[in-house]
């Protein structure tokens, strides 16, 4: 990136970045914009009431395939930019002086990272950045914003008689539609939580910990609290996985072969990329792909009288020990033991020893 942005300056381009922190990149910068944390919506559609209102914008230069501009525009010239200014912390001229700049430049590109999305107004922030873009006729031209061929699983990558499918069914409570086989997240803790037929009642989590990264935290830890049947794929004990009846321990990394997907969507140029595993399974190891395949195959096992609730946190007897399948996998793994202690053993992939190892396995239960 640092050989780009110099790249870019040597070609007689500006680079504006809006940042609250005066960041490395900030300081490689003609133009640092020091909003305050979680404005950047309103200094977004502050640049575009300039563009509006001072008529700015190219028409002739945006794609067919944009519709609504008339509207956009309209809007955004209503709004008051001394508003975004007074909000945002910056001087209104400063605002004026960066919209005036980007709708002059022959080409240009707003590009926005994380720190627009983790705020109140982050996907309103988003679309704006998009749409600056496309106003000013940047859209699908070299110096703007083009999009790359990725290998697969992009809309441009589709067969061209097909397009990618959307709200075939939908779900139960809300009706809520899908999107490539997906449902909204904030789908997840009233599907298990709304009684009634085909409620949710058993769920797989690989990685990630969806306690703390859905909406609402607390209907989604009252709904993992509720499943019957929960099984993490996770070397810790987080916030999620704590509540799961059966915890399997993910292989080593440097096993697993990796082919990017979603980042070749954003590439500046056409590449694909894959990387062999460095070493193999060890053995009796599986694959993580294999692991809720197995599962699944197993999951309608279980014993006369085996109560899969029983033992699970904010219920009675949260402590009692629950059997688990060969292989190192794990039940009841509540709080990350200390290492050494008898009968625990350290994660396959960190080394940390948030696993409770059960080495009964002659006697443990199918999954």
């Amino acid at each position: 990136m640092r050989r780009r942005l110099r790249a870019l300056r040597e070609r007689g381009g500006t680079l504006a970045v809006v940042d609250p922190v005066r960041t490395r990149t900030a300081k490689a910068a003609d133009v640092h914009v020091p909003i305050l944390p979680g404005t950047d919506a309103f200094f977004l559609l502050g640049m575009l009431s300039v563009i509006a209102a001072e008529g700015l914008a190219r028409p002739v230069r945006i794609p067919e395939v944009v519709d609504n501009v008339d509207e956009v525009l309209a809007l955004a010239a209503a709004y008051d930019r001394a508003d975004a200014a007074r909000r945002c912390g910056v001087d209104v001229e400063l605002i004026e002086d960066v919209a005036r700049g980007f709708a002059a430049a022959p080409s240009a590109v707003a590009h926005s990272r994380i720190g627009t999305c983790m705020q109140e107004f982050g996907t309103i922030a988003n679309w704006l950045v998009e749409v600056l873009t496309i106003v000013t006729g940047n859209l699908d031209r070299p110096g703007g914003a083009m999009f790359a061929l990725p290998p697969c699983g992009g809309p441009n990558t589709w067969p061209g008689s097909r397009r990618p499918p959307l709200g075939r069914w939908s779900s139960r409570v809300r009706g809520l539609p899908e999107a490539m086989g997906e449902l909204p997240a904030a789908a997840f803790a009233e599907e298990i939580l709304t009684p009634g037929p085909g409620r949710v009642r058993a769920a797989i989590t690989l990685a990630g910990n969806p306690a703390r990264s859905l909406p609402n935290s607390g209907a989604v830890e009252r709904a993992l609290a509720e499943l019957e049947f929960l099984v993490s794929i996770d070397c810790y004990v987080n916030e999620t996985t704590r509540h799961a009846d059966v915890i399997l321990p993910p292989p080593p990394l440097a096993t697993r072969g990796h082919h990017d997907v979603t980042l070749a969507h954003f590439q500046v140029r056409n590449v694909a990329r894959y990387t062999p595993p460095l070493i193999d399974l060890p053995d009796g190891a599986y694959a993580e792909w294999r692991d809720p395949a197995s599962a699944r195959r197993r999951g309608g096992r279980r014993r006369p009288g085996d109560d899969r609730r029983a033992g699970r946190p904010g219920r009675a007897d949260r402590d009692a020990p629950r059997r688990a399948t060969g292989g190192g996998s794990t039940r009841n793994a509540r709080r990350p033991p200390s290492p050494g202690a008898p009968g625990r053993s350290a994660c396959s992939t960190c080394g940390c020893a948030a696993v409770r190892t059960v080495t009964d396995s002659a006697s443990s239960t199918a999954v």
